[in-house]
């Protein structure tokens, strides 16, 4: 089973592509499950959404702790799809975006690479980049914490560009896409990203 992770700042696209993405190896005979997290509706993704939401406060160690907790709970149903022999699984966020806002916060990254140690990582990565300023664009009501820190955005985007640079090093498929395109054509380069695992 294939993972591919959808990563970037808020409202980058990721839930868009990600659906979009499902049909389209649906359509290709492709067996395919799909998560997105956090996973509100789940034990700990409520207690991240009620931190987002700003209706509790954790130190920033705990809140992402709290989000490795969350995949990491999730690593369980992963395993019963590999027996299920189901394709690829589609992530709206996965372990990128941990690394990426706990580094633009000034966290140990070490430290939260230890985190994932018992997650699986990607097998792809798609990294959809767009502005901070898009983002506010796209999302200008009800936006989060993270969403209306805009410094915040600035400095994950960055962190996304330097964590990709390092894991492509260590030989990781990480792929940089524009998300500022319109949405068919982000849908088909990420056909062409998947394609060659067709073969």
């Amino acid at each position: 089973m294939k993972l591919i992770a959808f990563e970037g700042i808020d409202a980058c696209g990721k839930e868009t592509q990600a659906a979009l993405l499902f049909s389209w190896l649906e359509d290709q005979d492709k067996l395919v499950y799909a998560e997105s997290f956090p996973r509100y509706k789940q034990p700990i993704g409520q207690i991240i959404r009620d931190w987002l939401d700003g209706k509790n406060d954790l130190s920033d160690e705990a809140i992402h702790m709290l989000y490795e907790a969350d995949r990491q709970d999730y690593m369980q149903y992963v395993e019963q799809l590999e027996m299920l022999q189901v394709d690829y699984m589609v992530l709206d966020r996965w372990v990128l975006s941990n690394l990426a806002f706990g580094y633009a916060k000034g966290l140990d990254v070490a430290w939260l690479s230890q985190l994932q140690s018992k997650v699986r990582k990607p097998d792809i990565t798609i990294i959809l980049d767009i502005s901070p300023e898009t983002s506010v664009k796209r999302r200008s009501q009800g936006r989060d914490r993270h969403e209306q820190d805009t410094e915040l955005l600035t400095e994950t985007r960055d962190a996304y560009a330097a964590l990709a640079y390092g894991l492509r090093a260590n030989g990781d498929e990480v792929h940089f896409i524009n998300g500022e395109q319109s949405p068919e054509e982000i849908h088909q380069q990420i056909q062409e990203v998947l394609k060659k695992h067709f073969q």
